[in-house]
């Protein structure tokens, strides 16, 4: 297993950008990715708006699946619907997708940030991206939009 990150943050003052680069590689299910984010943002007095945009690419490759041991000719469909089942699996979970996100922060007061954030999910083609538990009716390489509002404290 290896694993590499290198990131960036300048912050001069008022305005900011931050950026990370991540490389995973590692044996068996899951295996290779690279993933990165960007970040700009601009205060105004309390408040931050923001916009990021995150990519993830996973490679998971192909099982070789079961092969019939007993070379019994009616045990061969059986294991070649197992290893497809487990490929459309496995290329289902593989996590790549793109995110764009637009936000805003607000200190509220000291040690308390309010942040309202949309972000906009592009699946790689026919996968979950890093969602889990998808639902029944899921559409696997489509578009998910989610709006989050959050609260941070410090005490």
């Amino acid at each position: 297993m290896s694993a590499l990150s290198v990131g960036l943050n300048y912050d001069p003052g008022n305005w900011f950008v931050m950026s990370e680069f991540v490389a995973f590689q590692s044996e068996g299910f899951l295996t290779n990715s690279k993933s990165w984010y960007s970040t700009v943002g601009y205060r105004f007095g309390a408040f931050t708006p923001y916009f990021s945009y995150a990519s993830t690419k996973a490679d998971v490759p192909q099982e070789a699946g079961i092969t019939s041991v007993t070379n019994v000719p009616q045990l061969d469909g059986a294991a070649a619907g197992l290893n497809a089942g487990i490929n459309t699996s496995l290329n289902s979970i593989n996590g790549s997708q793109a995110t764009t996100s637009v936000g805003i922060r607000w200190d509220a007061m000291p040690n308390v940030a309010v942040k309202a954030q949309y972000d906009r999910i592009k699946l790689g083609s026919g996968s979950a991206g890093r969602l889990t538990s998808v639902q029944p009716g899921f559409e696997y390489g489509g578009n998910v939009d989610l709006f989050s509002v959050s609260v941070d404290f410090v005490f």
